[in-house]
């Protein structure tokens, strides 16, 4: 599975035991920790993610992985690949000191 590659992605099994009830929760859960492993580098730029396997991955259903993988895309941290999946994008270091500022500042 491209989604799980050369990157250890132990940690986003550990949100199944700790999920919220409900599709909403558990696509709130998968969202949170895709987008800390990408902000933390544990998950690099360029890495592809492929829903079914995703899901399959993480014993979910496609639907709360598909709201957690469209919902990082709308915050740009995703890209949608031309022939399906999801590349997560290339950040540079000044742009991750500046999400952490705006996030520290609205917190």
């Amino acid at each position: 599975m491209s989604s799980t590659g050369s990157v250890d992605l132990a940690g986003l099994k550990a949100i199944m035991g700790t999920r919220r009830k409900g599709k909403r929760g558990l696509s709130l859960s998968i969202y949170n920790a895709l987008r800390r492993s990408i902000l933390r580098g544990e998950i690099p730029g360029g890495h592809r993610f492929v829903e079914e396997k995703l899901a399959s991955f993480l014993g979910a259903s496609r639907t709360p992985v598909r709201e957690a993988l469209q919902r990082l895309r709308q915050e740009e941290l995703l890209e949608k690949l031309k022939y399906g999946g999801y590349e997560v994008r290339r950040i540079a270091n000044k742009d991750i000191e500046e999400i952490f500022g705006i996030r520290s500042v609205l917190e």
